[in-house]
């Protein structure tokens, strides 16, 4: 793999002027600067590190980081998988990069010669990679696009196989180096913060593939949920909440008992 580091200075130089209306400043810009900087008990300039695939999720992130004034940097993971697509979603975010006036790093795979599950090695590589990165050039952390859908998601898809109580839960808002800002944010309000204000992003032709389990959910299942049961998203995302707060409880409580049981295992 070769990292292509392309550095921008200041965050407000190559972005057109009427980008930013305060008039049009729109609430989740608010909700997700307040998220990240009461979590981390604001007051910190260090700049996040951004993972960016140039689809409509990471790129409304991107959008919403620039109009809250929180410092970040991009960074890309180029699998080469689609040929010409790849190479126009790399140059997507590049371009993008650009335009806020920020850092893009750019990481590359060849992917297609990877034996084995292709989507577990390619996460694991590129989070190895954010990492590295976020290492070597002192960033606060990592951020993810992940919204309350690919929660809900997530939690049905574990109901779906039997996964355990803590796979139920879903996805934690921190997980080491990595947040993931918009977790109760929903994919419509997305959309219409993308809408409000036009901002381009890129369309994966690979998400419209049945092979992949996800895309069997989020294009087949779903939808018919959704049509019998349109809360059903908001439901589990509410019942991941209670499974994490339970899971975590029982972490505690077993972790306080373990000192108890040793002492009285000695005696």
């Amino acid at each position: 793999m070769f990292c292509n580091t392309t550095v921008h200075v200041s965050i407000m130089d190559n972005i057109n002027s009427n980008y930013f209306n305060p008039m049009m400043r729109h609430l989740l810009v608010d909700r997700v600067g307040e998220r990240l900087k009461s979590e981390l008990n604001g007051g910190d300039a260090t700049p996040w590190l951004l993972a960016a695939s140039g689809g409509r999720d990471s790129t409304a992130l991107a959008h919403l980081l620039w109009h809250a004034k929180i410092p970040f940097a991009l960074a890309h993971m180029n699998y080469s998988l689609r040929a010409e697509e790849s190479e126009q979603d790399e140059q997507f975010v590049r371009n993008l990069a650009v335009k806020l006036g920020v850092a893009a790093y750019v990481g590359r795979e060849n992917a297609a010669q990877m034996k084995g599950n292709r989507q577990a090695i390619c996460r694991k590589l590129r989070y190895n990679w954010l990492e590295t990165l976020c290492r070597q050039h002192g960033y606060r952390g990592i951020l993810t696009a992940h919204h309350a859908d690919d929660q809900a998601e997530t939690v049905l898809m574990a109901m779906l196989k039997g996964r355990g109580h803590r796979a139920r839960g879903g996805m934690d808002f921190q997980v080491g180096q990595v947040f993931r800002p918009l977790l109760t944010t929903t994919g419509q309000e997305i959309e219409e913060f993308v809408d409000a204000f036009r901002i381009e992003f890129r369309v994966d032709s690979s998400n419209r593939s049945l092979r992949y389990e996800r895309n069997y959910l989020r294009n087949v299942l779903a939808p018919l949920l959704t049509a019998r049961f349109p809360n059903w998203q908001r439901h589990l995302v509410d019942l991941s909440a209670e499974w994490r707060s339970s899971s975590n409880r029982l972490g505690q409580s077993a972790e306080a008992m373990t000192p108890r049981i040793i002492v009285e295992r000695k005696q």
